[in-house]
């Protein structure tokens, strides 16, 4: 079963995540790029709504509320109910 959650990003906005990992927008192309060691590395734009086409709504409801994750980047309206992150469950890399 597809696990739909969301994050937070200074650059993005709120970024769809799809089983724990960033989902990429498949009508972005990827933007090669160098690095500063000379290797070519590929920089993908991540689904968020920073895209006219992505929209993120919460709902409040008589037992709780409940968020979802709009895309009309297909020509059709998908609805991707999200489920709550635990805070173990938030992947958290410190360097």
């Amino acid at each position: 079963m597809t696990k739909y959650t969301i994050k937070q990003d200074q650059t993005h906005g709120t970024i769809l995540c799809k089983n724990g990992m960033d989902a990429i927008c498949p009508f972005q192309p990827a933007i090669p790029t160098q690095s500063q060691m000379g290797a070519l590395a590929i920089m993908r734009i991540p689904c968020s709504t920073s895209c006219v086409h992505a929209e993120h709504n919460k709902y409040n409801l008589a037992a709780g509320y409940m968020e979802e994750f709009v895309l009309t980047c297909t020509g059709t309206t998908i609805n991707l109910e999200l489920e709550q992150q635990t805070e173990s469950e938030a992947k958290i890399i410190k360097i």
